[in-house]
Parts: structure tokens; sequence; C-alpha cells
């Protein structure tokens, strides 16, 4: 599934008119550099049911308050990461309603720290449901700067 949401975006991409827009560009299987599946009940029980990536150690989930999430990832990235070069994904798993989204907080060499919130579409309010996150790495281009 990651590997076909990774394809698509890069389909997505290379798509996008490039005449005075910056662009993002994806690099290949390295481009997912972190990803988790997190399990959560309703309640403060949360747990990391599996994670992965290039350059990911470890991760840590922690439940701020109803449907609202932060996930630690640990590891090495290169030393140059921010947080406007991640690309977000996320996905909820608690009924026919689900909904999540996700972003980059903060992202240096070491640790990488995304906000997820999940929902149910019919509700208004945050509401606890399993996730998934996938972290892509991409790469700003401009026109002034053909290195894409």
């Amino acid at each position: 599934m990651i590997k076909r949401l990774a394809l698509a975006l890069v389909i997505l991409v290379l798509a996008a008119p490039s005449r005075g827009m910056a662009t993002m560009q994806i690099f290949g299987s390295r481009s997912l550099i972190a990803f988790a599946s997190v399990s959560v009940d309703s309640g403060s029980d949360i747990a990391v049911k599996a994670f992965g990536g290039a350059g990911a150690k470890g991760v840590a989930a922690v439940r701020n308050s109803p449907g609202h999430y932060t996930v630690t990832f640990t590891g090495h990235w290169r030393p140059k990461i921010t947080a406007d070069s991640l690309i977000v994904f996320s996905s909820a798993k608690g009924g026919h309603f689900s909904a999540s989204g996700a972003i980059a907080d903060f992202a240096s060499k070491g640790q990488i720290v995304i906000e997820v919130s999940t929902w149910q579409s019919n509700v208004p309010a945050e509401t606890d449901n399993d996730f998934q996150v996938a972290v892509l790495e991409g790469l700003a281009c401009f026109p002034a700067k053909p290195l894409c």
C-alpha cells in the first residue's frame, strides 16, 4: 500500500506544472523515510504495531487528547532535513467515517516529530482511532534551481 502511495505521489508530482512554480520531486524507495502503524484504545492505551523506513531506528507515540497524537521518530537522516521538506500521509482505521490529518512539526538529522489528528467525518470533534502515518522526503525544485 505504501509503495503504491509513493508511486502515485511521484506521478502526481512529475505531472505538476513547472513553469514559474516550485515543484517537489521524490527519489525512489529511499524517499519513504519513516512510517508507523499505531493502535489506540478508547482511553489512554496507545501502542505502535509496526514501524520502519529508510533511516528510522525507533518510534514513540503519545495520545495528547482524544483524537490528537504526537509520533516521534528517531534515526539518521540527512543533516539539512527540515519539516518543510517532508510530505506526510495518514489514514485512520476506526469505522466507515474515519478520517485523519497529519503534519510534520519538526525535523532534524536525528528526530522527526509528526502531529496526527483523527476523527469521524460524521462527528464534529476529534475521536480516537487506530492510524497509520507515512513520511516521505522530497526535494523542492524551483525554476531558478534546475537540480531536479
